[in-house]
């Protein structure tokens, strides 16, 4: 989701206004608001007018500054370009009414407040200044280190830039989320006494004593450091610059910090208050139940003294946040475009710390399908006024996605709760929203529910949640965002390095599915402004496909403010198999699992703790470990590929390889938890678990042990624990495989839904669904040889001695999936199948047991040098399903019957057919011989005779009657035939 920087300036003067920043008026002497004065030729910004009583025309000088672009729905003003070709606005000296910018030396000074967006953030650029840019002295307001982390502001001495640490007060800044700034100044010209105050979003001031040098010589400007001398334009977004000649109180400044706010959906830190120009609260902070819900603020309000007229409102942190609109009538792209409040009315809204990800159980009422609710929950504040139906939207999924609303506080959500869908998409800035229309009552807690996938149907404390066949954008060629399906958190471009690739999903590239392709070293994606952990221990799951070189294709960051190479390594990975891990003190420890396999994917899986790491590979229960001193917590986002680099300025190189999948859960899962995240990734992407040696039950989201729910049997079953794979569907646990084949280079059976054998399975796939949630067909094979002598093993069928291949498989079917198409390549290199030699014919053949004596069925195939194509209905719920393919010598085969009549008869064969219903006649000569074909329906309705025969159209079989009950033709009553062509 897009944030913004949005700047606020706040400076004091002695006029009063009819309307204010948060209803101070005293000593306002500047007022620019982006949503008032504004005058543009198509967005080109060619006026703006001051709003407070001095009515200033600042002079636009440059660019121009751009209009057309929003935060928190209201207009900003956008200054771009390089250094200051963007543009600035100037209040000269010689302005009417400059006097009263003047401050009293010796006396109170200024205040500033700013909400800001910054785009340069790799160097010196002013926001508001007023000071000489030859000498810097005055005031100024600026970003100025070149990592674009520290604000610095002063009221300066002569050369402050080259001295700003010695003169200024300043802070780090994350650049990620919207900030309201506030510049405190100093009281005297000498003495250790004079205070530069810095704070940011209201949160402690910075305070730094300087000497006050006096600016009242100087122009005041927004977007540049001064109107002479050296120049440092800003680049980004600026809502609000409002000036004081007076320092305000600690109400006052509340007031102003609350306006600006709940206009640009900022939170103030620790846990403050949000007050109205009446002085009564729209949210009292630091109490029960705000200080539980003092996250993600944001909320409309109507304060007609304080300026305040929000009627739409996102909180513009990081990641998934909903939006708040009066009334019913949905979602606008304007805050002006919705109904407004009526005076002094609000409806605030804060968040607990949980995550976005749908990762907490729910069940709903009777006809609600869901499965889980977002970790987080929502506190309503209706402390003043009344405000009655509101909007709420939400991010849509895949599944319907509810509002629950909760009363009275109750964290408990149940179906008791009120649920309402959320319907009518609507896209905003890019994401498609849902929405339903509620009337909150004061106190009100809620959350929003869906049937929402995990990993193996783990949801508990999922944090991160990339795959290359979900929230790619575009699905196809260079990718721009890469959306975790887990907290919503959205991977993008970093500095200048170019990003990867989506690729399609082939036989030889992960299983069908498709992947994230790093073509060169110097590619990148990733996030490093949201937090990608939330506790000390955490576990990894990494699916990479074979084949990386270079060095590092993922890393957690320490923090998103320390850009060297030191904070890329909570942990980081190379394709070497090291893994990187560095304790609190930046001391940097490293375990190795091995190179990864050059012939197949991988699925790594690695535990974080305080104090120690481990990790293993494809299922595999023997760690790699080390310990260490204690890390602490781990603060920072992600980083797919590279880190070296401006904007990051890590250390580590990125790989040339494909990524298929990542996965990061923010606490350590439990052995029959890692299991299942493993069955479902080696069964996406056609990996066999552990060795046969030590084999593993594949399980589904179910499963509660290692032994229920259980798709493919490991566990006593060594003999076909080879090249496992399969194709699923498990809609909890995030599974819909419909074309699959072993990963294994020997590999040569596929299974498909279709008989389509080649087309990738995801995310578009013209392969048909399968048909219920939970069925599986899951194939192992003897790993026996088949050249040079693959029909070397003897099997006799119904009198007949057929050689058959060494090589048999062994099908498991969940849930009775029907037919399955099935291919048995013939020319895989080291695995090829010969053609039948000396006239003999090919035959598939099934049975219920490896030695092929137990409902055995057969079917002729012709012989291909690519392909054998058959489709196979194996018994359902059961893993006693074998199959291979064999050859029926030629001498075997009997001479074909000619030209007589066929019959079936009572009497000795020279009796001839003189009466009726004595002979069936099977011949043609002028007529045909022909079968009723009948729907189901009808068959069953039918008056049954001894011998009638039909043909069920919609059962595709024949039947025969024997008077009182159907039986399939040729098949007897408790044995279905198992091939389905």
């Amino acid at each position: 989701m897009k944030k913004y920087h949005l700047l606020i300036v706040l400076f004091a003067a002695n006029a009063v206004a009819q309307q204010s920043p948060g209803g101070v008026s005293l000593n306002l002497q500047v007022w620019m608001k982006a949503d008032a004065g504004l005058s543009k030729t198509g967005n080109n910004i060619t006026a703006w007018k001051d709003q407070s009583p001095n009515a200033f025309s600042p002079t636009v000088v440059g660019g121009p500054p751009q209009a057309g672009s929003f935060v928190n729905f209201n207009p900003v003003v956008k200054i771009t370009g390089s250094g200051i070709n963007g543009g600035y606005f100037r209040i000269p000296t010689t302005a009417t009414n400059f006097a009263n910018l003047n401050v009293t030396v010796g006396s109170a000074q200024t205040e500033v407040f700013s909400s800001v967006f910054a785009t340069r953030t790799n160097n010196y650029s002013s926001i508001v200044a007023k000071n000489n840019g030859g000498i810097w002295d005055g005031i100024t307001l600026a970003n100025v280190t070149p990592s674009g982390t520290v604000y610095q502001t002063g009221y300066a001495v002569s050369d402050w830039f080259d001295n700003g640490a010695n003169t200024s007060a300043q802070q780090n800044i994350d650049h990620s989320t919207a900030k309201i700034f506030l510049l405190h100044g100093g009281n005297t010209q000498s003495g250790s006494t004079n205070t530069n105050r810095f704070s940011v979003n209201g949160n402690t001031n910075t305070i730094n004593n300087t000497a006050f040098f006096n600016p009242n010589p100087y122009d005041f400007t927004i977007g540049n450091n001064s109107a002479s001398g050296t120049q440092y334009g800003f680049e980004g977004l600026i809502g609000d610059v409002i000036y004081y000649n007076k320092n305000l109180n600690t109400t006052e400044t509340q007031k102003v910090n609350s306006y600006l706010a709940i206009k640009y959906g900022v939170t103030l830190a620790s846990n403050q208050s949000y007050i109205s120009s009446a002085g009564t609260d729209f949210w009292t902070g630091g109490v029960v139940p705000t200080s539980t819900y003092n996250n993600n603020i944001f909320g409309i309000a109507r304060d007609d003294s304080g300026s305040t007229d929000q009627r739409q409102s996102q909180s513009q942190n990081t990641g998934i946040q909903p939006i708040l609109t009066n009334g019913s009538a949905g979602l606008v792209t304007t805050n002006s475009a919705a109904p407004t409040l009526s005076d002094l009315s609000s409806s605030i809204i804060g968040s607990d710390t949980g995550s976005t990800g749908y990762a907490t159980p729910i069940t709903g009422p009777s006809g609600v399908v869901v499965n889980n609710r977002t970790d987080r929950i929502w506190l309503v504040r209706e402390q003043t006024g009344t405000v009655g139906n509101v909007t709420i939207s939400f991010p849509a999924s895949a599944k319907k996605v509810y509002v629950v609303r909760s009363a009275n506080q109750d964290t408990t959500f149940d179906a008791t709760d009120t649920w309402i869908e959320l319907t009518n998409p609507t896209v905003i800035n890019g994401v498609t929203y849902v929405s339903a229309t509620i009337d909150f009552a004061n106190n009100d807690l809620f959350t929003f529910a869906t049937f929402k996938p995990s990993p193996g149907g783990v949801a508990s404390g999922i944090s991160l949640w990339n795959r290359a066949d979900v929230g790619v954008s575009p699905t196809s060629g260079t990718i721009n965002t890469w959306t975790d399906q887990a907290s919503g958190h959205i991977a993008t471009q970093l500095g200048t390095d170019g990003t990867p690739s989506s690729i399609a999903g082939s036989k030889t590239n992960l299983n069908f599915n498709p992947g994230i392709n790093f073509t060169t070293v110097l590619q990148r994606i990733g996030n490093i402004s949201v937090q990608t952990v939330n506790s000390l221990d955490y576990d990894i799951f990494n699916v990479t496909k074979h084949g990386m070189s270079g060095n590092d294709f993922f890393g957690i960051a320490r923090n998103n403010t320390t850009m060297d190479g030191t904070n890329y390594d909570s942990p980081h990975f190379e394709v070497s198999g090291l893994i990187y891990m560095r304790n609190s003190v930046g001391t940097l420890y490293s375990i190795n699992i091995g190179a990864y396999d050059n012939t197949i994917p991988t699925i790594s899986y690695t535990q974080v703790k305080d104090l120690s790491i481990a990790a293993a590979k494809n299922g595999n229960n023997t760690f790699t470990s080390t310990n260490y001193p204690a890390k602490g917590a781990i603060t920072g986002g992600y980083i797919f590929g590279r880190n070296a680099d401006a904007g990051t300025g890590g250390d580590d190189s990125g790989i040339t390889g494909v990524i298929g999948e990542n996965i990061v859960y923010s606490r350590t899962l439990t052995p029959i938890e890692r299991q299942k995240v493993d069955s479902y990734l080696a069964i996406k992407y056609g990996l066999t678990l552990s060795t046969s040696a030590t084999p593993l039950n594949y399980l589904n989201s179910a499963s509660t042990t290692t032994t229920d729910n259980v798709v493919w049997t490991g566990v006593g079953n060594t003999t076909y624990y080879n090249r496992v794979f399969g194709i699923g569907r498990d809609d909890s646990g995030g599974l819909d495989q419909r074309i699959s084949i072993s990963a294994d280079p020997a590999a040569i059976v596929t299974l498909s839904t279709d008989n389509d054998f080649t087309s990738q399975n995801a995310p578009t796939t013209s392969h048909p669904a399968i048909g219920a949630d939970k069925q599986f067909t899951m194939v192992g094979d003897n790993n026996l040889p088949l050249p040079p002598q693959p029909y070397n093993q003897t099997v006799t069928i119904g009198g007949k001695t057929l050689n058959r291949l060494s090589r048999v498989w062994r099908a498991q079917d969940t849930g009775d999936m029907g037919c399955v198409n099935v291919r048995i390549a013939t020319n895989v290199a080291g695995n090829s199948i010969p053609a039948p030699t000396g006239g003999g014919s090919l035959y598939a053949i099934l049975a219920d047991d490896p030695g092929f004596t137990t409902n055995v069925s057969v079917r002729k195939v012709t012989y291909s040098a690519t392909n054998i194509d058959l489709a196979i209905n194996f018994n359902a719920n059961s893993n006693n399903n074998y199959f291979t393919l064999a050859v029926l010598p030629a001498g075997s085969i009997s001479a074909p019957v000619t030209g007589k009549i066929v019959g079936i008869s009572t009497v000795d064969d020279t009796w001839k057919p003189t009466s009726n219903n004595t002979y069936l006649d099977l011949h043609s000569q002028k007529t045909g011989f022909v079968i009723s074909r009948v729907t189901t329906a009808n068959r069953l309705a039918m008056i049954q005779q001894p011998g009638l025969m039909v043909y069920d159209i919609e059962l595709a079989k024949f039947y025969v009657s024997n008077g009182s009950a159907w039986r399939e033709l040729g098949v007897s009553a408790n044995v279905k035939s198992n091939f389905c062509n």
